[in-house]
Parts: structure tokens; C-alpha cells; sequence
């Protein structure tokens, strides 16, 4: 893996090429809606730029015969499609001669895009920033890589915009390992079930993920103590902590104490949203119960020889219902343990409604709580 720390490689000799595979004149896309109509030379050219998916469509961006490293993968599209396009195209990333892919990701949840929805951070391996969204982990491969775009909806999308840098004729060893990524989801979560972020079989290194969780707990039912705990106003799964097993360990080595603590921050995000270099809180909101966080362990990678697990629990003792997906990045030898993507249908994020009208129910009580602690302040 990259060290990202380390520039001292910018004063040495670089063996390899570097080559740009991006949308430009790959198939002109048909449709255009630009003011004045969609002829004439610019548009012509602006057409040859990006690409369009039709409705329950593959498209392979990206065939590159080995030895190399993808260094960079870019996308962007235009503000105006439906956001569910973020979790309707999937990524599909295949090395070698692999039957399965080794990252297999709604395109959104890829680069933390939570519930579909755009929220700008800037991190060193991945970043979404003025529109863009860029993944900066290195990605080797021996023989051969195939990048695949597939929309797994009925809607149509265009204006697709990519780039894939990646370095020919690198030196790959034969101990190298191959990247991955997986999402998961458990919508709703079931009591006394943690959510699966991560089960791996192979040797390898974990490095990070991304975790979004939206309450659907009717926390204001509960008895007054109880809204406190485990009811946490709302956001009462970040209780909820990580566990991970390593190599077949009967006890998890790594035990946390909460979700924001794995995410390097104080309680419920004390602040809110931040962005760190290699952690941060892209959305903490009390109003509908939402939460998203990632985490990149390059410097801190939790190294596996044989397996891998690691499970989130939803609040204290799996109490809580709520939304959980998660994005998971790591890597190991093949082959690997595949989760295919479930339907199209099943993706689309839960309603906040129900989480919003308890939190405005509860209002008198927070407003009269606040003039009557600044009352009695001293």
C-alpha cells in the first residue's frame, strides 16, 4: 500500500508509465438538453466528454492489461439527476482472472456519498469535494483490471464524467495484495442482531470504512429515563459499538465503546460535521436522525492472516431500530468472499419523516428545558 506520509518517492526515478483512461470519445452520448438545441460543433464536442447509462445497463470504463497500479479513480455528474443515482449505478472493479468482483459498491456509498446525498469532505485516500469524487487508494494488479459501471434501475442517466489514472508497467510482487470494497446494509436492524460491515476469509489488511446509520426507533415512546437510555434522543444507536475477530478468535480483539469513539471523536459528535485526513463526520443531525462517519486506516491497518470480522451493534444491546449501511475497504490475497448488491428497490434510503415529527413533538420540552435552565443559572 501507499504510504502517504512518505514523499520522498517524488526524488526518485518512476519505471512505470502513467496513462489516462477517461469518457472522452468513448460512445458520444445521444441526448443533450443545452439552450439552443443540440447541434452545432460544441455540443458535438461536449458530447464526446461522457457517457449515459440506459436503464439496466453495463458499461466497462475501463479494460487495462497488466502489470500496474490504478492510482486514481474520478467521477462526476450533473447537479440536476435524481439523487438516487448514487446508489443506482454500481461499481464493479475485477484483477485478473477473478469470476467475482473485488469491489462491488453502489457508486455513492463508494466515496461516502450517505443516503444519496452529496456532502463534501476531504480525506487522503478518498474526497468529494466542488462536484468531484475521487478515490486516491492504490489498486494493483498483476495480469489485468476491468472497471464496470452497471445501472441496476429503470431510470436512464447521462452526462457521466470519469477519469482512471493508473501507472503501466509497475512492479507488482507475487506477496502484493488486491484491493476491495463491499457495502452492506441491515434495514431494519433486528434486536439482538449487529450489522456486518466486514466478513473477510484470506490474509490481508483492513483499512478503513464508511458507516452511515439512521434512527428508526420510536424513542419517544419510551418511559422518560428511557429516552435518555438507550433512547439517546434519537440518536441512541451511536451507543452501539465495533467488535472485531481476527483470524477465528473466539473473543473480538478489538472491543469498542461507541460509535463515535472508533471515529476518533467525543460524544454524539460533540460538534457536529468535520473532516480530517483521515477521519470525520460528513452528517450528524438530531432533526432526522441521521449519521455518517468514515474512517481510513492507512497509517493503523489491522493486518489478517486467515479471517476477518467486523460487527456493529446498534445501540446498547442491539436495541435500537434503526438503518445501518457500510462500506468497507480493504486488502487481501484471492480469492475472496462475495456479497452481491441487492435490488434496486431495497436500496433507497428510509424516510426521515417519522424520526422528524418526534423530534417536533418533543420541542416544547427541549425549549422549556432551556429557559429554565438559563433561569436558575448561576
Amino acid at each position: 500500500m501507499n504510504d502517504y506520509t512518505d514523499f520522498s518517492k517524488l526524488t526518485r526515478p518512476i519505471e512505470s508509465t502513467s496513462r489516462l483512461i477517461s469518457g472522452w470519445n468513448v460512445r458520444p452520448i445521444a441526448h443533450l438538453p443545452l439552450p439552443g438545441g443540440s447541434k452545432g460543433p460544441y455540443s458535438d464536442a461536449f458530447k464526446r466528454k461522457c457517457i449515459e447509462l440506459a436503464p439496466g445497463e453495463s458499461f466497462t470504463i475501463a479494460n487495462i492489461k497488466g502489470p500496474g497500479v490504478i492510482s486514481r479513480i474520478y467521477f462526476t455528474f450533473p447537479f440536476r439527476v435524481p439523487r438516487i443515482l448514487l446508489r443506482a449505478i454500481d461499481l464493479l472493479i475485477y484483477w485478473d482472472d477473478e469470476p467475482n468482483p473485488s469491489v462491488c459498491v453502489p457508486i455513492g456509498d463508494f466515496f461516502g456519498a450517505a443516503f444519496c446525498q452529496y456532502r463534501e469532505y476531504d480525506a487522503l485516500p478518498q474526497s468529494m469535494l466542488n462536484g468531484g469524487y475521487v478515490s486516491r487508494f492504490p489498486m494493483p494488479f498483476r495480469k489485468h483490471a476491468k472497471v464496470i459501471l452497471r445501472n441496476s434501475s429503470p431510470l436512464s442517466f447521462g452526462q457521466i464524467f470519469y477519469g482512471i489514472t493508473y501507472y503501466s508497467g509497475a512492479e507488482i510482487t507475487m506477496d502484493t495484495l488486491y484491493f476491495h470494497a463491499q457495502w452492506r446494509r441491515t434495514n431494519p436492524t433486528v434486536e439482538g442482531v449487529p450489522h456486518t460491515v466486514l466478513d473477510a476469509q484470506g490474509e490481508g489488511n483492513y483499512v478503513g470504512c464508511h458507516i452511515s446509520e439512521q434512527n428508526r426507533d420510536a424513542w419517544i415512546c419510551r418511559r422518560p429515563l428511557g429516552s435518555i437510555l438507550p433512547g439517546g434522543f434519537g440518536m441512541g444507536q451511536m451507543e452501539g459499538w465495533e467488535e472485531i475477530s481476527i483470524d477465528g478468535s473466539v473473543e473480538p480483539l478489538h472491543h469498542g465503546t461507541g460509535l463515535e469513539e472508533y471515529f476518533n471523536a467525543g460524544a454524539y459528535f460533540t460538534h457536529g460535521k468535520s473532516t480530517g485526513v483521515l477521519d470525520g463526520c460528513t452528517r450528524r443531525n438530531y432533526l432526522t436522525g441521521r449519521v455518517a462517519a468514515y474512517r481510513f486506516q492507512v497509517v493503523d491497518p489491522i493486518p489478517f492472516r486467515k479471517s476477518f470480522k467486523m460487527i456493529w451493534h446498534h445501540g446498547l444491546l442491539d436495541s435500537i431500530r434503526a438503518d445501518y449501511t457500510s462500506t468497507a475497504f480493504w486488502y487481501q490475497t484471492e480469492p475472496h468472499l462475495h456479497v452481491d448488491l441487492p435490488a434496486f428497490a431495497e436500496r433507497k434510503p428510509s424516510s426521515v419523516v417519522p424520526h422528524v415529527l418526534r423530534a417536533i413533538a418533543l420541542l416544547p420540552f427541549v425549549l422549556g428545558s432551556q429557559v429554565y435552565l438559563r433561569f436558575f443559572a448561576t
